[in-house]
């Protein structure tokens, strides 16, 4: 079973301190390909919220 948050990124990024680290990191490309392989291998993909 894989977990992810559920963060809402587009709040987060209004911090501008924060907000380049964050947009730059590719984090919603990262769970997809995730979510992705789960889905190929069998795994259980959740996110929480």
């Amino acid at each position: 079973m894989f977990c992810f948050e559920g963060l809402n990124v587009s709040v987060m990024i209004k911090n501008h301190k924060l907000a380049k680290a964050i947009s730059d990191l590719g984090w919603q490309q990262f769970r997809n390909v995730t979510e992705a392989k789960c889905e190929k291998y069998g795994e259980e993909f959740r996110v929480i919220v």
